[in-house]
């Protein structure tokens, strides 16, 4: 934003926090937006964010890949996770898997693995000085140093799960250089198959100033040289008015020799059923048939075999077809040498599965505001209504059903006027919308009305 910390002008905060809220903008600093656009997601791709939470990245992720492939968002903190939750249903997305793992021992996936994985590491931080002032005071020279283990571990895994001919982006938030091209020299020794692409980030964002990455540095522990790491970028905060950023694009050759080292060394051995382990009732579970039925029934829902069907309590929810396809259905290798069959997420912690579409309940199957976007071409059964009954809707009132002059109906249903997208409703004495404040709060606004700013939006 062009002005200072907290000067921002309230009505304009108050607007850019419910656009945030409602998913119609991200409010992302610029120099965190850099990974993705690095990596370059294309659609139908599998992806994963190795260190995920708050989830602006993987959120970028799914919208450049428009929703299509799979984007699995991992992190290793639950408390975290639930952050990317939220992240996940605000801007309506159905391509993300949300996995809780610690990122240096995520498990086995399908063969032939992920097509691109970002690794935004955990790091020092000290170049985020311009918005962090603790960093100025609790920095010393073994911030970086501390945490040099932990990326190295987390960038082995990384490259384990990465596909033949895969990329990797690798960046961190930190000015030192043990923590951005002391790790990417060490993987590069490790990994020849490995090479390190050059960025030109003149294609891609024009006018953005970047520097070279070190290509040698002399410390007491520390001593590389290595002309290659000049094709790392590094992001000084003078430069751009921005923080600090590392950024390293990693390409895994497709050799005959990357095929030898990935082929089994031993025989590999199909699990009996009885060694199969038992499904998480915890986890997300795919929809039964009869269950997709009696959703698609009351909505009359179309082309269902677009999405893939999960159940998690009393929540069902939408994904990608690949999701199913590739991550439960597909057998996998474990480390023992032995094949797992499909049909669970094993060893994948999959906390949460797309994103939540309906919710059952007394009255049958309620749609929620947040997949609402998503599903609404195939959804037949909605009722149009007039402008000023909208209207009145939108501006916060509940008016009884006795009172309207539109076709009878109770529990749930979807409403629409000319001007106004999609709403969920109830219908019991009163109609009622069944969506936060701030959504309706905008709608208000873009069908030219004024609503009060002043409530908060609690859903």
């Amino acid at each position: 934003m062009p002005w200072l910390r907290r000067e921002t002008p309230d009505e304009f905060r108050d607007l850019y926090v419910k656009l945030h809220e409602t998913g119609r903008t991200t409010r992302q600093e610029s120099a965190s937006m850099l990974p993705v656009i690095v990596l370059a997601p294309q659609k139908e791709e599998k992806i994963l964010d190795m260190c995920a939470s708050p989830g602006s990245k993987s959120t970028q992720l799914s919208e450049m890949m428009e929703d299509t492939g799979l984007v699995v968002a991992n992190d290793v903190s639950s408390g975290r996770l639930n952050t990317l939750v939220t992240n996940r249903g605000r801007v309506s997305i159905a391509n993300m898997i949300l996995t809780r793992h610690d990122g240096r021992h995520f498990p086995a996936v399908p063969d032939p693995g992920f097509d691109a994985i970002l690794v935004d590491a955990p790091c020092s931080g000290s170049g985020t000085m311009r918005k962090n002032k603790h960093v100025w005071w609790d920095w010393n020279e073994t911030s970086g140093l501390s945490l040099r283990r932990l990326q190295l571990d987390i960038l082995r895994r990384a490259c384990a799960l990465l596909k033949p001919d895969g990329r990797l982006v690798y960046s961190t938030c930190s000015f030192d250089p043990i923590e951005n091209e002391g790790i990417i020299n060490q993987i590069l020794e490790e990994n020849q198959d490995l090479e390190l692409q050059k960025i030109d980030l003149e294609l891609v964002l024009p006018g953005l100033k970047s520097r070279q990455g070190l290509s040698n540095w002399k410390t007491e522990n520390f001593n590389w040289e290595n002309d290659s790491l000049k094709n790392c970028i590094r992001i000084a905060p003078e430069d751009n008015d921005s923080s600090g950023f590392f950024l390293a694009l990693l390409h895994l050759k497709s050799t005959e020799k990357t095929a030898k080292a990935m082929a089994p060394k031993f025989p590999i051995m199909e699990m009996k059923v009885h060694e199969q382990p038992r499904q998480d009732t915890r986890l997300p579970s795919p929809c039964s048939s009869e269950l997709i039925d009696e959703v698609c029934k009351q909505w009359d829902v179309q082309e269902s075999e677009k999405w893939s069907w999960w159940q998690r309590g009393k929540k069902i929810a939408i994904s990608t077809p690949m999701a199913r396809q590739w991550l439960w259905d597909s057998p996998r290798t474990l480390k023992r040498r032995s094949r797992l069959p499909g049909g669970h997420w094993h060893p994948i912690n999959a906390i949460h599965a797309g994103t939540t579409a309906f919710q059952s309940g007394k009255s049958g199957m309620r749609p929620r505001s947040e997949a609402v976007p998503l599903l609404i071409s195939q959804i037949h059964s909605k009722t149009e209504i007039e402008k000023p009954l909208m209207h009145r809707l939108l501006m916060g009132e509940e008016p009884l059903i006795e009172e309207l002059e539109i076709p009878e109906m109770k529990g749930y249903n979807i409403l629409y006027s000319e001007e106004t997208d999609y709403l969920p409703i109830w219908a019991g004495q009163r109609l009622s919308l069944m969506v936060g404040d701030s959504e309706r709060y905008i709608l208000a606004l873009q069908a030219g009305l004024q609503p009060d700013s002043s409530s908060s939006d609690e859903t």
